[in-house]
């Protein structure tokens, strides 16, 4: 029988990106974005986004699937590509300068 690996990663709003000048105090914010992954061998890859029926993003624009991969690439080149089913919370507002495409990275 094999095991589930699950991991959650919870990621902090930033002010880096507000304007100028306020990446200069580094700031984070208690709002956060979280992501949980389940690692399955042998399935597809799955994701959905917490209070929503359809993703806020086209598959071009999963920067979490685009991010695993080129890890994947980088670092264990010629290793199968294990999928994952992925559950976000949202809570940073997209294109709101609070850093909720750093988070997916």
């Amino acid at each position: 029988m094999s095991s589930i690996l699950q991991y959650s990663i919870r990621v902090p709003g930033t002010s880096a990106n507000l304007g100028p000048g306020f990446d200069l105090f580094g700031l984070a914010f208690r709002i956060y974005n979280q992501f949980q992954f389940q690692f399955l061998p042998g399935k597809e890859f799955k994701t959905s986004v917490k209070g929503m029926e359809t993703l806020p993003f086209g598959p071009d624009e999963d920067l979490v699937l685009s991010s695993y991969r080129s890890y994947f690439k980088r670092f264990l080149s010629g290793k199968e590509i294990i999928p994952y089913s992925l559950l976000m919370d949202l809570k940073l507002p997209m294109k709101g300068g609070l850093g909720s495409s750093a988070s997916a990275a």
